[in-house]
């Protein structure tokens, strides 16, 4: 759909000229994670570092562009410990647009960090590496649960 990735492209420019100074977060990657995602753009911080996004499946979705170089994809599901399979899907999309791997191998990484934190209640935390992203995740089953997710570009050592 041309004219909806126009349309798309064209809204992230204008919301990003507001910022353009102080903004470390590429236009085009905005456009490409809410195009394939299904998301919606919602704002800017008010230093233009972070692109706060909406989806149906998340509860708060953003990319964080502090560091221009190593932008970060995060998803947060705040209703448990297991959200729905359209969440992990939808932050894994996100991700390939970020790090051009596929996103089902993003899935798989980030169901398996998933699982790792949950399997550590001391720290409720875990990473976990695929071939072109590295994944953060916070999990918990106490107070009802949560599932923070954040993927980067990994860096190659």
């Amino acid at each position: 759909m041309p004219g909806v990735r126009a349309f798309v492209a064209l809204a992230v420019a204008l919301a990003f000229s507001h910022h353009a100074a102080a903004s470390q977060c590429d236009p085009a990657l905005i456009s490409g994670i809410i195009e394939r995602t299904g998301g919606s753009f919602e704002r800017y911080s008010p230093r233009g570092t972070n692109a706060f996004l909406r989806h149906p499946h998340m509860d708060s979705f953003t990319v964080d562009c502090i560091l221009p170089a190593a932008p970060m994809v995060s998803g947060y599901w705040s209703r448990n410990a297991f959200p729905p399979n359209q969440f992990f899907s939808a932050v894994a999309a996100a991700a390939s647009v970020l790090t051009s791997e596929r996103a089902d191998r993003i899935e798989a990484g980030l169901r398996q960090c998933n699982r790792k934190a949950l399997a550590q209640p001391a720290s409720e935390m875990a990473e976990v590496d695929t071939d072109m992203a590295h994944i953060e995740c916070h999990s918990f089953t106490r107070d009802g649960g949560s599932v923070g997710l954040s993927v980067t570009k990994r860096k190659r050592r």
